[in-house]
């Protein structure tokens, strides 16, 4: 593990998530098995007395060992890896403290998709290694109107950057249009997301508290809803339109079941 002891694996709610995001990569490589005895059993072909409860740790925000993640990257012929969830630069964006630069400027380099456009003047290419002498660009309002349009993991992940790197540095009125869009499109993120749809419930309560109900000092009101019943409410109807175009989202039951392990 490369970074066995940095600050998500120290907060044990966000950690809960970092491991939630781990178990569901498991479950959707073997075709939606969401129980974890059973998940073993169809992944290590091992009876029930035979199991090492591997995946019940898992579930409970027990972080998997590099050995853990090869071992199952080789049972799924590769199409299993739990290691781009667990080390991914977003869960130091979520943490209770605020994000250095050197969180924020890793974030937004985890970004592959268009929305790095709005993000660097010259965009890293995935053929190239990564220079991080790479020009930011400064976030306008126009520009994260453009981002939050994709609504996709990425953007999920820049809009939560500007709003913390905003709220940080005294750049408010960037740090408040991010806010106001992440809370726009985080139910429809979500829902075409199978790995944050299983967390969604503690990523929202995360995300009320470090960025929509923060304290952050500055004393700014951003007037948004963000009750739990009306952020629910969102989320089921964007999960309804997933369903309906084929996304394959984890049933409601095992949902509920994380929220409670991650409380």
């Amino acid at each position: 593990m490369p970074y066995p002891n940095h600050s998500p694996f120290k907060e044990r709610q966000l950690r809960q998530l970092v491991t939630a995001t781990c178990y569901a990569e498991v479950a959707l490589a073997a075709d939606g098995e969401w129980n974890p005895t059973a998940l073993e059993s169809k992944v290590e072909g091992k009876a029930y007395w035979e199991q090492s409860g591997r995946f019940r740790r898992l579930a409970k925000g027990i972080v998997p060992r590099d050995k853990t993640a090869k071992h199952l990257q080789q049972l799924s012929d590769g199409r299993c890896d739990i290691t781009w969830w667990r080390d991914h630069p977003f869960w130091q964006l979520l943490t209770t403290r605020q994000p250095t630069h050197q969180d924020i400027y890793a974030a937004l380099l985890s970004v592959t998709s268009n929305v790095k456009h709005y993000l660097w003047l010259n965009p890293p290419r995935p053929d190239k290694v990564i220079d991080y002498r790479l020009v930011r660009i400064t976030p306008k309002k126009e520009d994260i109107v453009k981002i939050a349009k994709y609504k996709n993991f990425d953007a999920l992940v820049a809009l939560v950057a500007f709003a913390r790197e905003g709220f940080g540095s005294g750049m408010l009125q960037e740090s408040t249009v991010a806010s106001i869009h992440l809370r726009k499109i985080f139910p429809e993120v979500v829902a075409r997301t199978p790995h944050l749809y299983l967390i969604w419930p503690n990523l929202a309560t995360r995300l009320k508290k470090i960025i929509w109900k923060a304290k952050t000092g500055f004393e700014i009101e951003l007037k948004l809803d963000v009750s739990t019943q009306k952020i629910r409410q969102r989320v089921l109807d964007a999960r309804d339109a997933a369903i309906s175009r084929g996304i394959s989202l984890p049933p409601e039951p095992v949902v509920s079941h994380f929220q409670k392990l991650g409380r």
